[in-house]
């Protein structure tokens, strides 16, 4: 990232908004530090720049011992810019996995509330189900699984939730549904076959679509385990 980006920043040494894509993508990409001291660069010369603590609060969570200070960078944030649904949506997802889910579910309402994705909502539903609000949390994995092509970890979780509410059968037919409307992608056969194997202990069930992922995918990872 920083080498296809840091000679350009060297040609356009103003350009802000360069500088907030490069602190975006270090820190989507695993380097927080990085990207802090950009956003650092970028707040001595505009200590109201929203974005700029945006991404400092998103890695300050991300680090160890940090996510109330990121928290507090966070909100910064939102002081100045009030709608920002991102900020929102990295508070939810760093409170969940830090296990504050009734945090996360008002962050990730917040966000949903802003801006109704399906990533969004995705993020809200699993934080619901986590909460114990399972019929919420259905509703909302459900509605972003038909939006958008859920990766296939994403509709595990789905089915998964779907299962614990409705039933194995269910889950199936959800899985069905959305299969039907994306033939060429093998990701819902692999999600259906992970529910069947992992979460509902019936491998047995799960032949005739590993027979369907051998056409997709012959050399994928789960024609190969079978």
């Amino acid at each position: 990232v920083e080498a296809v980006l840091e000679p350009i920043l060297r040609a356009q040494p103003a350009d802000a908004g360069l500088r907030v894509e490069l602190a975006d993508m270090l820190y989507k990409y695993g380097r927080p530090e990085r990207a802090m001291a950009i956003c650092q660069q970028l707040l001595e010369k505009d200590g109201k720049h929203a974005s700029a603590f945006a991404i400092m609060g998103a890695c300050q969570c991300a680090l160890p011992g940090l996510l109330d200070a990121g928290l507090v960078t966070l909100k910064l944030a939102l002081s100045l810019r009030p709608g920002y649904a991102w900020v929102y949506a990295e508070m939810g997802r760093h409170l969940e996995a830090a296990g504050r889910i009734h945090e996360a579910v008002a962050a990730l309402a917040a966000a949903t509330g802003l801006v109704s994705s399906a990533n969004n909502r995705f993020a809200l539903g699993s934080a619901l189900v986590s909460a114990g609000a399972l019929a919420d949390g259905v509703s909302q994995l459900v509605s972003a699984a038909r939006a958008a092509a859920l990766d296939e970890d994403k509709l595990v979780r789905v089915a998964s939730a779907v299962m614990q509410q409705d039933g194995l059968a269910a889950a199936g037919s959800l899985l069905r549904d959305l299969a039907a409307g994306r033939d060429d992608d093998a990701a819902v056969l692999r999600a259906h076959v992970r529910l069947l194997v992992e979460v509902a202990a019936q491998p047995m069930l799960a032949g005739p679509l590993i027979g369907r992922l051998g056409e997709l995918e012959p050399e994928g990872p789960v024609v190969g385990a079978w």
